[in-house]
């Protein structure tokens, strides 16, 4: 009889977090790229930032804007779902939270 080895779940997990997040770095480079080129202030934070959390394909994408430059919040929402296709997408604008919530929300920040 052949002996079966299996994977621990985590390992599992851990794997197609880093696979999903592999796949929209591109995405989530351009977004980045083309909000700042605009002069928007921003970085992802939540579990896409946090490698040591799961993100999968139910997975929503945060970025944390702390500056809009002139764009209203409508264009920046625009550009994200135009960059964005493939993940849900929130946007959390910083002027609209207690600064010591944003303090938290960067110490997790990538990008």
């Amino acid at each position: 009889m052949a002996t079966v080895l299996r994977r621990p779940i985590a390992e599992i997990l851990r794997d197609r977090s880093d696979s999903r997040r592999a796949q929209l770095r591109p995405q989530v480079e351009r977004t980045l790229a083309e909000l700042r080129r605009r002069g928007v202030v921003c970085e992802v934070v939540g579990s896409y930032a946090r490698t040591s959390s799961i993100f999968d394909s139910g997975s929503d994408l945060d970025v944390l804007i702390e500056s809009r430059s002139n764009l209203s919040e409508t264009e920046v929402w625009d550009i994200a779902w135009a960059n964005l296709p493939d993940v849900d997408v929130d946007l959390v604008f910083a002027d609209q939270l207690p600064s010591s919530k944003v303090a938290l929300m960067k110490e997790h920040a990538r990008g």
